[in-house]
């Protein structure tokens, strides 16, 4: 296996790696799968993981995968708390999702969504994922695991039929890899229907009891009772919809810690690194504010369809009073300003002009994330360098 810039030294742990198993077939070596138990007991980590933690994904879990949460919308957290910390091995590759967020299929549902497509024939650049069976049986009912490309790099995606899950943290745990943080995975791809057919998937125990909790509790808004502002995903627009808001990120039991989630938006003001983006974190401030508002009326039972936010006029004043810059910040807070008129306070939900400055902020704040997110991966070395 060849050592890349994004690995650890070479020296440090590589007598840990897991050697594919190879046989030959008319005298050419071909990579044959390596178990589990050959990751676990064999492999970088093999400090960290006990066998009897993991189970194969099974016919339960694949039907709380596919649950329809068209009428049963506390799912989604379910699904959630399912696939945090599940193991994916392809041959003599294996990945440990540190972290990932899920987005459902119809707009009904979240405005976020993918779109329904059945082309599953050039799985590699397909840009919309669904389980298909016409070509390939895939291992598990319904779900299918891809990877998906565009202009910045490949995403890895674990889809059913009524959502897919998105990967924005993960670690290899076969060879000394980097982790990685963000929308991309290039440590772990699937390049073919093939692959994606031989994938197999292994659920933390834990996991599927904390998914089979959440599944009777049908008035739930969330995975877990703290960090509610760390369960949100990385979204880009349409902050006028409800469903920008749902807390539907989940971490691994490992890594289930503040300190070691992939900033977003929501969370870029808690950034204790980087004095020079004062003003990127006071943007996100206001991101902060609008989502904690969304989330007392939600957990207060107010009825979806009555729930709108509020964004107060005083908290604006207060956030271009902080921006130490004449940059594109303060212009579009001063713009959210203008909004108000004679109000003192203005909705979030249904306001498309505010939406639409949100949505020119986000491009301000987006690279800034990426550059933050490089502390999440020192971070994360760190955690996993004490089971070396």
């Amino acid at each position: 296996m060849k050592v890349n810039s994004n690995k650890y030294k070479k020296n440090d742990i590589q007598s840990a790696s897991v050697v594919a198993k190879k046989r030959l077939i008319d005298n050419e070596p071909v990579e044959i799968e390596v178990g589990l138990d050959d990751v676990l007991t064999k492999g970088v980590y093999r400090a960290l993981f006990n066998l009897n933690e993991f189970q194969e994904l099974d016919e339960e879990m694949c039907t709380l995968l596919n649950t329809d949460w068209s009428t049963k919308k506390h799912i989604k957290y379910s699904c959630s708390a399912l696939l945090a910390g599940m193991i994916m091995v392809i041959n003599s590759k294996a990945i440990l999702v540190l972290c990932h967020e899920v987005y459902g299929r119809t707009r009904s549902v979240d405005v976020h969504r993918e779109d329904f497509t059945s082309d599953c024939d050039n799985i590699h650049n397909n840009n919309h994922h669904l389980p298909h069976s016409l070509h390939l049986d895939p291992p598990y009912r319904n779900i299918w695991v891809t990877t998906i490309t565009d202009n910045h790099g490949s995403k890895l995606i674990f889809g059913t039929k009524t959502f897919n899950s998105l990967v924005t943290s993960s670690i290899r745990i076969d060879s000394p890899y980097e982790p990685e943080v963000g929308p991309y995975t290039h440590h772990f791809t699937i390049s073919s229907n093939e692959q994606s057919r031989d994938i197999k998937i292994y659920i933390h125990k834990e996991s599927w009891n904390k998914a089979k909790k959440l599944i009777i509790e049908p008035h739930n808004h969330t995975i877990n009772t703290y960090d509610f502002l760390y369960q949100t995903r990385q979204i880009q627009t349409n902050f006028h919809y409800r469903s920008a808001y749902n807390r539907s990120r989940a971490a691994s039991m490992i890594t289930d810690n503040h300190t070691l989630y992939p900033y977003n938006i929501f969370t870029l003001s808690q950034c204790n690194n980087g004095p020079d983006i004062s003003d990127y974190k006071t943007m996100s401030e206001v991101f902060r504010e609008i989502a904690l508002k969304i989330f007392v009326e939600e957990d207060s039972d107010i009825e979806e369809d009555e729930i709108v936010g509020s964004l107060k006029k005083k908290f604006i004043e207060d956030q271009i009073q902080k921006c130490k810059s004449e940059g594109e910040i303060i212009k579009i807070l001063q713009s959210i300003l203008n909004l108000y008129g004679n109000d003192v306070e203005i909705p979030v939900i249904k306001n498309s002009q505010l939406n639409n400055l949100l949505e020119l902020s986000v491009n301000q704040l987006l690279p800034v994330i990426t550059r933050v997110n490089e502390h999440i991966i020192s971070s994360l070395k760190q955690a996993f360098s004490s089971y070396v």
